[in-house]
């Protein structure tokens, strides 16, 4: 997921109409310890939510410059071009031990499928480039529905901005016998674009993640600005050692659990907050904050990365070689070549370069916890 931006969420406290100060909604709730941890109703969890929001969302235009979590760019692959079929998953019969299958849709998104606290399986975009599971609160299954804890605004930097709640101990099963404890998810409540292109192309969560064929987001990075604060994830919840981080196999098409099943490969400090080096072409290596993005798309590069400059908000033109090395600029992690339709976007020099796709696509990655990591297993030669 593409940006990196302030993060706010609230406690919730007692039942109320709130107004708005900026982007956050002041709501207030019955005191939580009060409250029953048996299962609740939609109703009871939700409406008096929605109600006291909806009389002041009308008058209210959360700024930009308060959302909370990293944002999922999914505008680039409204192309046709882009629309491609959904690659094949590894059959189940053929996946490692602990591990289950990754299928990538629209070229770029890698997606699995899960279903929480007993509800239908949902199709779930896998992201390294945020922290938590956001669903819409029609797709959780009510098993063991829980009053929740905490709200917050999301937003998505392809213009698109989320008000959730936290609803705790909820288990999320990824099949395969893969199965959490209790532990924390997002649910979002309602959306809103915060572009005029956005009214037109995704006016709610669900059309903004529908070219990606998902209907929510599993982001795993245990030190991402957001939703969620690390350094636990929901994978932090999986029993053992399957807890110890994830195998990332783009080109195998499966997603393992557990502690590196690979030996070898070269580890990298971070992973939506890494600091890397970038090389453009024959020009000097640049030490670049990085977030190690599985939902980046094509991800970004900072301007002053490149000898010859090149427009903010364009992307770098084809035919240019990128060079990925480690921080000490003395291993390389990654290499490609840029071309018309995969090409990284240019932000300001302030911003965090974002990989994109493009390592995960070229070989297993493994994500690794306590502290966080990321492992690349597929060095260029």
């Amino acid at each position: 997921m593409r940006g990196r931006q302030p993060r706010r969420r609230g406690r919730i406290g007692r039942w109320g109409v709130g107004l708005v100060a900026g982007a956050l909604l002041a709501l207030g709730l019955t005191p939580l310890a009060a409250a029953p941890r048996a299962h609740a109703d939609f109703d009871d969890i939700f409406d008096p939510i929605i109600d006291a929001i909806a009389q002041s969302v009308a008058a209210v235009d959360p700024s930009p410059t308060l959302t909370l979590d990293s944002g999922l760019d999914l505008s680039s692959i409204m192309a046709p071009a882009l629309a491609a079929d959904a690659t094949s998953a590894l059959a189940a019969e053929d996946l490692p031990e602990n591990a289950i299958p990754l299928t990538m849709t629209a070229v770029t998104e890698p997606i699995i499928n899960l279903s929480i606290s007993g509800g239908s399986e949902l199709p779930i975009l896998l992201d390294t480039g945020s922290n938590g599971l956001v669903v819409p609160w029609y797709q959780i299954g009510l098993d063991n529905l829980t009053f929740p804890t905490s709200f917050g605004i999301g937003a998505y930097s392809g213009g698109l901005q989320y008000f959730y709640v936290t609803l705790p101990e909820q288990t999320v099963d990824f099949g395969h016998g893969i199965v959490s404890g209790p532990t924390s998810i997002d649910v979002e409540l309602f959306a809103w674009p915060t572009t005029l292109q956005g009214w037109f192309l995704y006016p709610s969560f669900e059309a903004f993640l529908r070219p990606a064929e998902a209907v929510g987001v599993l982001g795993i990075a245990s030190d991402a600005v957001g939703p969620d604060d690390g350094p636990t994830t929901v994978i932090s919840a999986l029993p053992g050692d399957l807890s110890q981080g994830v195998l990332i196999n783009e080109p195998g098409g499966y997603v393992q659990f557990g502690p590196d099943p690979l030996s070898g490969g070269v580890t990298v400090d971070g992973i939506a907050n890494a600091v890397l080096n970038v090389q453009v072409g024959n020009g000097d290596k640049t030490l670049v904050n990085t977030i190690i993005d599985s939902g980046g798309v094509y991800g970004t590069i900072p301007q002053g990365a490149l000898d010859q400059g090149g427009t903010i908000g364009q992307t770098l033109a084809p035919d240019q070689l990128i060079n990925v090395f480690t921080k000490d600029g003395q291993t390389l992690l990654y290499s490609y070549t840029t071309t018309a339709t995969n090409s990284p976007t240019i932000v300001p020099d302030r911003q965090f370069m974002n990989t994109g796709f493009m390592p995960f696509n070229l070989g297993p990655i493994y994500i690794g916890y306590d502290p966080a990591t990321t492992t690349f297993h597929s060095l260029p030669t």
